[in-house]
């Protein structure tokens, strides 16, 4: 290319441009993590292609705040290379570099982040709760532990069972809402039992219920209490919506643009 391109030849005054590597960093997970640092300075860098390699990092056992921390090194080392300001706020608002990421807001993960709105961007909060009922009050209480967000340690009323609460929580839904935690719960219940559990305890050790390793009813309580509508609590997962069956499809024929 400097041979050909007069411009480029012009550039370099022919001579070939060549990068050396610090011996310390030749082995292939930090010329990786080094391929994100540089496609980012250029603006160059592809979504899907860069988290294929984050997810490689991942593998060769970089944690989180490893691949965080190499990432923004380049940045602190450049100030003048342009990235999202809203990291600047969220490491002013006490954020990790490991948990600090954008997304929808309302997963059953991400939605631990609400806090950070009203701090982050005011305006848009503003129009978040005028549109978005319970927002507000998720920002509130999403801190806070038992039954108010199923998180961690739940109790319930002292003359029920685990399970008979359970039914109580679904008698308390809309039909719909309802009747779409019953059929995920049966096959809650029905795997359990294909396991070896032809009745389904009341409770398991926390631990164990933590892992996934052992079914109860006070499982699939905390399941209700949580709001958590796909039962990952139950080891279950978010069905892919035909929408996204159709992109896979399309991008393994070829036909999406390059």
């Amino acid at each position: 290319v400097g041979k050909e391109c007069a411009d480029i030849q012009n550039r370099v005054h022919g001579y070939l441009p060549l990068v050396q590597i610090r011996e310390s960093q030749i082995d292939k997970t930090n010329r990786m993590a080094s391929t994100i640092r540089h496609n980012r300075a250029r603006g160059k860098h592809q979504v899907e292609a860069m988290s294929d390699i984050v997810v490689e990092l991942k593998r060769r056992n970089w944690t989180d705040e490893k691949i965080s921390k190499n990432l923004w090194r380049f940045h602190a080392k450049h100030p003048d290379r342009p990235h999202n300001r809203i990291y600047d706020k969220m490491h002013m608002a006490g954020v990790k570099l490991s948990q600090q990421r954008l997304c929808q807001p309302f997963g059953d993960d991400q939605r631990r982040g609400l806090w950070l709105y009203h701090i982050l961007e005011p305006q848009t909060w503003f129009k978040l709760i005028a549109r978005v009922n319970g927002a507000n009050s998720g920002a509130l209480y999403i801190e806070e532990r038992g039954n108010i967000n199923g998180y961690n340690k739940i109790s319930k009323p002292a003359h029920h069972s685990w399970q008979s609460f359970c039914n109580l929580l679904l008698q308390t839904m809309p039909k719909k809402t309802r009747d779409h935690y019953i059929i995920r719960f049966k096959k809650f219940i029905y795997g359990w039992h294909q396991r070896g559990y032809p009745q389904i305890p009341e409770e398991a050790p926390p631990e164990l219920e933590a892992k996934c390793w052992a079914p109860s009813w006070r499982r699939m309580c905390k399941v209700l209490l949580r709001n958590d509508y796909w039962c990952k609590g139950l080891g279950q997962a978010q069905p892919k919506s035909e929408a996204y069956a159709k992109y896979k499809q399309m991008k393994k024929d070829g036909r999406l643009p390059a």
